[in-house]
């Protein structure tokens, strides 16, 4: 919005000749150039992707979606059942189940799954005294340590500093 207001301010300085009588340029000359930057500007910067990317969704897709988070959310103590299991209980193709649950929910179906795993890791590591080995595979990690490091990388922390921090 400032580029806009800089634009209008230059095309409106141009109608006074007299303050720029020592540029090459005349007025009108101004007036065309401080255009054809708004112009290009503009044109360069609200280059949109959205609507190529925009997937309309009816009621039946939502239902859809919110079936495959309720099976994911069911299943957060196991590793990730995967796509095809969920697409085929819900009797629709893996692709446009991808499709659909990633519009609705901004994440791929195994990054939610991880991102809720954690987060109800987060929880039992800040409000129980469950032992950190067990919390990992409460929420389906094979090893602690790979828990250690998923959750250090997602809330900066390890478990055991989170607690005593916490």
């Amino acid at each position: 919005m400032a580029i806009l207001l800089i634009f209008n301010e230059i095309y409106f300085l141009s109608c006074t000749e007299k303050q720029f009588s020592h540029f090459p340029y005349k007025g009108s000359e101004i007036k065309k150039t401080a255009l054809a930057l708004q112009n290009q500007f503009f044109s360069h910067t609200i280059q949109d992707n959205r609507l190529k990317e925009y997937i309309s969704l009816g009621v039946a897709d939502y239902s859809k979606a919110a079936k495959a988070e309720r099976m994911i959310l069911h299943h957060l103590n196991l590793p990730f059942i995967g796509i095809t299991q969920i697409a085929k209980e819900l009797y629709m193709a893996p692709t446009k189940l991808k499709i659909i649950f990633k519009s609705v929910f901004g994440l791929s179906m195994l990054q939610y799954h991880k991102e809720k795993n954690l987060l109800l890791a987060q929880q039992l590591v800040k409000n129980t005294e469950i032992k950190i080995n067990l919390i990992s595979l409460l929420v389906g990690y094979e090893s602690a340590s790979k828990f250690s490091s998923a959750f250090k990388k997602r809330f900066g922390y390890l478990p055991t500093s989170y607690r005593s921090n916490g």
